[in-house]
């Protein structure tokens, strides 16, 4: 294939390659200013450099003429890797077939039946894996959610199923601010719930979930749920008071990381948290 070249500045650079995070830093205010979640400008333009110009809205000082300058150091959208979810997932779903169904089949809760077919719960959901789909009975999966089912299926049986609990910053990538009380996935159910924990334990029983001893003296709500198999979600909640907003915290089991990096688990995270809103 031949190389392409373009002109940035007074620099110019093969735009079938990816730039080099100091080259994306050059464009960006290097204020450090951390509104975009990151401790420093050369930990998001390594992030950049990582997920590409889809992420360069996490900071809100970017010109759309800043912005259009870095999407030009990166290859075009005719370049022969997937550049989009659906040509992702499309990658991954001829993987199906190759994946391993013999040590899929012996976790607990995962059946393979005699067509080959994986079959488990989510969230109380049947979703049925085939040589060539993903399928929820009861709603539409994303393409994303597809890629993230099919890694648990890969890892699923490195998963020791002892759960050791810890809080969703223990995931975050090096480079990630840490000093954030609360994910947004927290705060969204925190304010559609409010003080309504009855109706919260309700939608958690439904999706399957069941008590959690070690911290019920603490929260008012302390159920397990699972994701898949394996991968419990331990959702916390304590009710506001005169001087307190009401209060919601995820814990994930340490062997989550496995199978998801940060971004997919606060992708499952968002899954997790519309389905139990669907359910108050």
């Amino acid at each position: 294939m031949k190389k392409k070249r373009c002109k940035i500045g007074q620099i110019w650079y093969n735009s079938n390659m990816k730039p080099a995070p100091f080259q994306i830093l050059k464009f960006l205010n290097s204020t450090n200013c951390k509104e975009c979640g990151f401790e420093t400008c050369l930990a998001f333009a390594t992030y950049i450099y990582a997920y590409g110009p889809k992420v360069l809205d996490k900071c809100p000082h970017l010109s759309e003429e800043i912005k259009e300058k870095i999407k030009a150091l990166f290859p075009d959208e005719k370049s022969e890797s997937p550049t989009t979810m659906i040509e992702m997932w499309e990658s991954y779903r001829l993987k199906l077939k190759d994946l391993p169904k013999e040590d899929i089949s012996k976790v607990t809760g995962i059946t393979v039946d005699e067509k080959g077919n994986i079959i488990f719960l989510s969230l109380g959901e049947k979703i049925i894996v085939t040589d060539n789909d993903i399928v929820n009975e009861n709603a539409t999966l994303t393409e994303h959610d597809k890629i993230l089912f099919y890694y648990y299926l890969l890892h699923v049986h490195e998963l020791s199923g002892k759960y050791d609990f810890c809080d969703y910053r223990n995931f975050y990538s090096k480079l990630k601010v840490r000093d954030v009380k609360q994910e947004e996935f927290e705060i969204k159910l925190q304010n559609i719930v409010g003080n309504n924990v009855e109706a919260l334990m309700n939608s958690l029983i439904k999706l399957g979930g069941e008590v959690y001893q070690d911290f019920k003296d603490v929260y008012d709500v302390s159920y397990i749920i699972h994701i898949f198999p394996k991968v419990p979600v331990l959702v916390l909640y304590r009710k506001g008071e005169e001087d307190f907003e009401p209060y919601c915290k995820f814990m994930f089991d340490k062997g989550c990381s496995i199978c998801f990096d940060s971004e997919g688990l606060e992708h499952l995270s968002d899954y997790v948290v519309e389905k139990i809103i669907k359910n108050l």
